[in-house]
C-alpha cells in the first residue's frame, strides 16, 4: 500500500509507489543517524533547543530574541498557540494496532529514534560541551535554554 511505512520509504528514497523492505528500514536509519539531528514531538522544548545549537541560534549575538521566544513557548507556563488538541490512541485501541500492524517499518525506525534522540544528547554534549562532558551540571543536562553552547556539525 502506498500510504504505509512513509517514512521508511521516504528516507530510503523509494517512491511512495514502492514497499518498504527491511533493507530499505536499515537504510533510512543510516539516512537519519549520518545526516538529521533528531526530535519528539513528545520532548518538543529539548528538541527545539537541540536544533537552536546545532544552528547557532543559541548564541546571544546571533539572536536576541530567541530566549524570549523560547521561554515563551517552552518555559515553565508555555503558550500553546500553535497547537491542536486530538484524541490520543491506547495501544490497546484496535486503530492503533491498525495503524501499528500497517506501518511496521515506521514502528521499527520511531523506535530506533527514540533510541538515537538519546545517543544525539551525549554527542551534543561532547561536542558542544567538551569541558563539562563529564559533569552533571552541563547545559544539555539541564536544558537550560541560556546556557546553550557554540555550533559544529553533527556529522
Amino acid at each position: 500500500n502506498e500510504d504505509n511505512d512513509h517514512l521508511v520509504k521516504k528516507l530510503a528514497g523509494k517512491s511512495y509507489r514502492d514497499d518498504a523492505t527491511l533493507q530499505d528500514l536499515e537504510r533510512a536509519k543510516k539516512t537519519l543517524r549520518e545526516r538529521f539531528v533528531v526530535g519528539l514531538t513528545e520532548r518538543m522544548g529539548e528538541s527545539v533547543r537541540r536544533f537552536n545549537i546545532v544552528l547557532g541560534l543559541d548564541k546571544e549575538e546571533t539572536c536576541k530574541y530567541c530566549k524570549s521566544c523560547m521561554n515563551t513557548y517552552f518555559g515553565a507556563h508555555p503558550q500553546k498557540s500553535n497547537s491542536n488538541p486530538h484524541p490520543e490512541l491506547q495501544e490497546d485501541d484496535p486503530a492503533w494496532q491498525l495503524i501499528a500492524q500497517q506501518n511496521s517499518l515506521d514502528m521499527q525506525l520511531y523506535d530506533y529514534i527514540l533510541q538515537l534522540f538519546d545517543e544525539q544528547k551525549d554527542l551534543i554534549e561532547r561536542t558542544y560541551y567538551p569541558t563539562t562532558a563529564d559533569t552533571s551540571s552541563s547545559p544539555a543536562d539541564t536544558g537550560s535554554i541560556e546556557d546553550a553552547g557554540s555550533v559544529v556539525s553533527m556529522e
